[in-house]
């Protein structure tokens, strides 16, 4: 090998990976397929790089120097946001290639230092593709539980513990196998015990924005979305071990799928909507990220967007034909058609069938069918989601839905044995929960300024409050005994 190969060895390595990275994923950051800003930066590499041991010496210092400020700044705001791809990542392991090969002493420039420095660059570069969010993920995995989950409460009562997010406000509880998952606006979810309110876990993405969190219907999973408040049109959704923290996969979405109510897990499959004009619905396992199933709306029909509604065993999609409209639930496993509400109608100017889902926890929905038949009327009723059995035919869709208890703000929540409300005022710290099991009222501190949502899980161990707050306002999660 000649000397001069030699020494430009980590400069090669490093105009290499800057030369491949605009072909890998950008991420959330950077969606667009040709990424005209990437290349343009991954050329100038390239320049830069074959003038390394160009005479007199202050032409390559100057040019990498120029490079240097220009790619590092780059990449810097990049993974600032904390959901960027590969691409980024490999970018700036290239950069660093260019550094030690234009700056590097003369003796790691010689053989056999140069090319050892050139193969670590490549090793850098095969790590930054396959392991890209080792520079931007903050993971804590905690131990597995090995006692089994304290009950949840029917009611809260009691105060038996409370916890402050460290940095920033609370914007989501979801409920966990053994306690409660807690995500915070700075891209930070921590798993805590129902028991006591300790840590086991944290997950964090510093730079990104929470978004959708939900736990599937055994807490075994969670799903998080998160985005760049720069860039909205995608979102990344990471799936959680509800007990370790441990990630499981994750994959970019688009932002309008996230928002509108399709990370919806099941018990073993996440299924969501991910065809536009074909009307597919892909089941992905929970475990592995692995595409379970794909079910396509019947030939001459279509599966229009309607709200998604929690359901367990099954997966709930809309069916428009010309004369007809029908729910259908599909089994979360098989992606097979378990059952399906089918309504005559005259013309396919009916629309999509509307869900109501009074039982967050999954159990029944709440279905509403706008027919255009003569009478005109909507036919609607109370479903078991996992058989389909109607178990209640509304003859007045507006007049059956049920009442609430409370006389102000109301949120309806999954309790341990079904579906109860949360009633509170937006400026009191009192939160009066009702369940079949009866009604009981607690304090849950709060903010002064807390101005966001009251948010309640039934969780194993505790009966868990808190409410959402922004400017880096924090207010205490409380978890209450039965």
């Amino acid at each position: 090998m000649r000397p001069t190969t030699v020494q430009r060895s980590p400069a090669l390595a490093g105009v290499l990976c800057a030369l491949v990275a605009p072909f890998l994923s950008g991420g959330v950051s950077r969606p667009d397929e040709l990424d005209l800003p990437v290349i343009g930066l991954a050329l100038a590499v390239l320049v830069a790089g074959a003038l390394v041991r160009v005479r007199p010496r202050a032409v390559p210092v100057v040019v990498t120097l120029l490079v240097v400020g220009g790619v590092g700044a780059f990449v810097a705001y990049d993974l600032s946001s904390g959901v960027s791809g590969p691409r980024t990542v490999l970018l700036g392991v290239g950069l660093v290639g260019l550094l030690v090969g234009t700056f590097a002493p003369a003796r790691i420039s010689e053989w056999p230092a140069g090319v050892a420095a050139g193969v670590v660059v490549l090793a850098l570069g095969v790590l930054a593709v396959t392991e890209p969010n080792l520079v931007q993920v903050r993971s804590d995995v905690g131990a597995p539980y090995t006692e089994p989950a304290e009950p949840t409460p029917d009611l809260p009562k009691n105060v038996k513990w409370t916890w402050t997010p460290p940095d920033d406000g609370v914007a989501e509880i979801v409920p966990t196998a053994h306690g409660v998952a807690v995500a915070t606006w700075d891209g930070a979810v921590v798993g805590l015990d129902g028991k006591n309110g300790t840590q086991r876990w944290r997950y964090a993405r510093p730079g990104a924005s929470v978004g959708v969190v939900k736990s599937s219907p055994d807490g075994r999973v969670v799903l998080v979305s998160f985005g760049w408040r720069h860039d909205t049109r995608m979102k990344l959704v990471v799936a959680l071990d509800g007990d370790t923290g441990r990630p499981r996969f994750e994959k970019i979405i688009r932002d309008t799928l996230a928002d509108s109510g399709e990370i919806e897990p099941g018990f073993t499959t996440w299924a969501f909507r991910e065809g536009r004009e074909d009307y597919t619905f892909v089941g992905y396992d929970l475990e592995t990220g692995d595409e379970r199933w794909r079910w396509h709306a019947p030939e001459g029909c279509e599966s229009p967007y309607t709200l998604r509604a929690p359901a367990r065993e099954v997966v709930l999609v809309p069916i428009v034909c010309d004369d007809r409209t029908a729910l259908a639930g599909l089994d979360e496993k098989t992606g097979r058609e378990r059952w399906r509400h089918e309504v005559a109608s005259g013309s396919k100017n009916h629309g999509s069938p509307i869900l109501v889902s009074d039982r967050v926890d999954g159990r029944t929905v709440r279905l509403h069918f706008q027919v255009d038949n003569p009478a005109g009327k909507v036919t609607s009723g109370e479903f078991d989601t996992a058989t389909g059995r109607l178990l209640h035919a509304d003859t007045d869709a507006e007049s059956d839905r049920p009442t609430s208890a409370c006389p102000q703000s109301r949120l309806v929540i999954a309790t341990a044995t079904g579906t109860g409300e949360a009633c509170y005022e937006d400026v009191s710290p009192a939160v009066t929960i009702v369940s079949d099991k009866g009604k009981a009222t607690v304090e849950a501190p709060r903010t002064q300024s807390a101005k966001g949502d009251l948010l309640v899980a039934a969780a194993p161990g505790a009966f868990v409050i808190t409410h959402q707050d922004y400017e880096d306002n924090r207010s205490p999660v409380t978890g209450f005994g039965g």
